[in-house]
């Protein structure tokens, strides 16, 4: 599979680590986290059908046309990547939180990630995750299964037991998730949340009452603004809350310019939600928790999400 990372260690590899002692007693809801959105569509299969989060029966016609079927996933494929750098390196560029969407494949047994096309499996994402977290005790990963394409209820089990198992002892079980702080992760060795967009009875997963993601669904940077001005603007809420600082485009945007890219399509907004979260503070009643943006490592947003940590500090 391609790799697509980074190589080198980032300063943001242990940052929870050294966070000051006076965030170590509080909420992890009150924290400040880095995110990124559809967080395994660095790497995106065309030599793999469209898989079943694509629901433009037109175009899932046309892709099964040998004269047109790889022009046509290509396309879908550059404006369907939202991130360049694999598990491994987003955790070590200082990233925490991840946004997954999950499908099976015919005549397969692996859980895929998607978007538009299948990408990488969840064990890529369960085999990076670990041996992150070995080579750092002290960092902690929330992991956001919030969609599910071509799921039965055995799949359901089969995915809950296998992340169980995979995580064991690592994974912090479920509670009121506002009475959760890093030293109390620490203390128990907990390294991993699990959200999971289902009711499941395994008490080690979280389910999705634990987290709210409002999604601005818009292609302006105007509205996307006021949009989150105005989602923030309530007071605190008792569970983990996720910023989508992300412009969704519609399909007349990329019928406009089908050998354009999300990347190039968004490389102004960057530099605005990367000024909207420096200065949060000032126009949010609420305090952004998780931050999840495209393309992290093509701005300063991871940087500015964890700055806000210690501005946060200096008021306690």
């Amino acid at each position: 599979m391609a790799n697509n990372g980074h190589g080198g260690r980032s300063q943001n590899a242990d940052w929870m680590s050294r966070l000051p002692e006076s965030l170590l007693n509080i909420s992890l809801t009150g924290l400040a986290i880095p995110g990124t959105h559809n967080s395994g569509s660095y790497f995106l299969n065309t030599k793999k059908p469209l898989s079943p989060d694509f629901d433009y029966s037109v175009v899932q016609f046309l892709a099964k046309v040998p004269l047109v079927r790889n022009i046509i996933k290509k396309v879908i494929q550059r404006w369907s990547v939202c991130q360049l750098m694999n598990f491994s390196s987003q955790l070590e560029y200082g990233i925490r939180y991840f946004d997954i969407r999950l499908a099976t494949m015919a005549d397969s047994e692996d859980f895929y990630i998607v978007h538009g096309l299948y990408g990488p499996t969840v064990m890529d994402l369960i085999d990076s995750v670990k041996m992150f977290l070995l080579a750092n005790p002290r960092e902690i990963v929330l992991l956001d299964f919030n969609h599910f394409y071509k799921f039965t209820e055995r799949h359901h089990d089969q995915l809950v037991e296998l992340l169980v198992s995979s995580f064991a002892s690592l994974l912090c079980p479920r509670g009121e998730i506002s009475h959760i702080t890093l030293r109390n992760m620490w203390q128990h060795k907990y390294q991993v949340i699990i959200f999971y967009n289902k009711e499941v009875k395994n008490q080690k997963i979280f389910t999705s009452n634990s987290i709210i993601s409002p999604w601005p669904n818009t292609t302006s940077k105007t509205e996307a603004i006021k949009f989150l001005n105005k989602s923030f603007s309530v007071g605190y809420i008792e569970k983990v809350v996720v910023c989508q600082g992300i412009l969704t485009p519609q399909t007349l945007t990329i019928v406009k310019c089908p050998w354009g890219s999300l990347k190039n399509w968004i490389s102004s907004w960057s530099a605005v939600f990367q000024e909207w979260v420096e200065n949060s503070s000032q126009v949010c009643l609420m305090p952004l928790n998780v931050v999840m943006a495209d393309f992290c490592e093509s701005n300063q947003v991871v940087e500015k999400v964890i700055e806000l940590n210690y501005k946060r500090s200096n008021k306690l």
